[in-house]
């Protein structure tokens, strides 16, 4: 099971302040470690991505963080899309290719990878806070390469899809990676240390 690099990362690096937030922390990081441990054996769409959207959206809601709403609104609309035999589960399977070239083009993800190149953020938590202020110039030029390289129609599917997870994502960032002080353990990142990106995928990492 390929597992969002955001999510684990986010968690892996401690990014926790105290009581709900480091709930939160424990809960996603073993709730990622057991997505990584299950076998995929369902390669559709939804086969590859609602347990990861499960695990994203979990922690918030057993935790009750401030977006807990947003997290219960990521699992309802997945929950729709996933049904079975419909249209849009349908329309997924056929267009998630386009998506991906779309959300991995270098030139909307330079800015973030730049910040891995530059040496002085070897401290994993600076490194995350500087990633996240990129979060929404990140979004827009991926969701704009959706549009010129697939057409308005299929990026309009992936707003449906995936408007969800990026306001997830979003409040992760301003709740828990942007406050954050200090960490329950040293987080220096070493070479082979991947980034954070900003995807709700694990395909692309």
């Amino acid at each position: 099971m390929q597992v969002s690099a955001f999510f684990i990362i986010a968690a892996l690096i401690g990014c926790v302040t105290s009581g709900k937030n480091d709930c939160w922390f424990y809960k996603s990081i073993e709730c990622a470690l057991n997505l990584m441990r299950i076998p995929e054996s369902d390669n559709s769409f939804c086969g590859r991505h609602m347990a990861e959207m499960n695990c994203a959206a979990n922690p918030a809601i057993q935790c009750d963080l401030n977006f807990k709403s947003t997290a219960e609104n990521l699992k309802s609309v997945w929950e729709k899309i996933c049904e079975k035999e419909t249209n849009i589960h349908k329309q997924l399977d056929e267009n998630v290719g386009c998506f991906m070239k779309g959300l991995s083009d270098p030139k909307c993800t330079k800015s973030v990878a730049n910040l891995e190149k530059e040496g002085k953020y070897d401290d994993m938590i600076l490194l995350q806070k500087e990633a996240c202020k990129y979060f929404d110039e990140t979004k827009q030029c991926q969701y704009q390469s959706i549009i010129d390289n697939c057409g308005k129609p299929v990026a309009a599917l992936y707003k449906t899809t995936f408007e969800p997870a990026i306001e997830l994502e979003r409040a992760v960032c301003e709740e828990i990676i942007l406050p954050q002080v200090g960490s329950p353990f040293t987080a220096k990142r070493s070479v082979n240390t991947p980034l954070v990106s900003f995807l709700p995928l694990g395909l692309v990492f």
